[in-house]
């Protein structure tokens, strides 16, 4: 049907044969999927902005924390800097959901094209880039626990490291489409 030039595609419509064109294994890009996972794969930017925001106001309006019964550091953190750093843990998060959901309404077709060592290659350094927010708040972490092996380092200098790599996370998310995301070129 493809193969017909524009124009007399509309008199080939008769000679296509529907049954074997319409196989999902074949030609269909999508799932017809009816579960919530298809509404959250198309807004999940607002969902994104909105827990940001929810986070940073509950953050803003809790007083500084103290230290525990036992004497450690409370859940997300003591200073006000290292508990906005923990709204940011929502972003990883959120992009592993988002990942799971625009698996879920993908179909088949886009999957067979996907499944391949350079494509597995390029979603696991995604994966590895993604989890950035984890590993700089932890790090965030052992610093204000005064931990000894980061002794080069200020507390300044982990945060900021945190806050960028987050922000990159965020405008990523918020601004390249998926389609854009999805494909990784690797050079040959």
């Amino acid at each position: 049907f493809f193969d017909e030039p524009h124009a007399k595609r509309f008199s080939a419509l008769p000679r296509v044969h529907w049954q074997v064109s319409l196989q999902a294994a074949e030609v269909k890009s999508h799932r017809e999927l009816h579960s919530l996972w298809g509404v959250f794969a198309t807004t999940h930017r607002v969902w994104l902005l909105h827990a940001l925001l929810f986070l940073c106001c509950v953050v803003w309006v809790t007083d500084d924390a103290t230290m525990g019964a036992e004497g450690g550091l409370p859940l997300l953190g003591q200073s006000l800097a290292t508990r906005f750093s923990a709204v940011c843990l929502v972003v990883p998060f959120h992009a592993l959901l988002c990942f799971f959901a625009r698996q879920q309404v993908t179909g088949r077709a886009i999957w067979k094209k996907r499944l391949s060592f350079p494509v597995l290659l390029c979603k696991s350094l995604q994966l590895l880039l993604g989890a950035l927010p984890l590993f700089t708040y932890a790090l965030l972490r052992l610093k204000e626990d005064d931990h000894s092996i980061l002794e080069g380092f200020t507390r300044t200098f982990i945060l900021s490291m945190h806050m960028t790599v987050s922000a990159g996370q965020v405008l990523l998310l918020l601004f390249v489409p998926i389609g854009l995301r999805n494909t990784c070129q690797l050079p040959k």
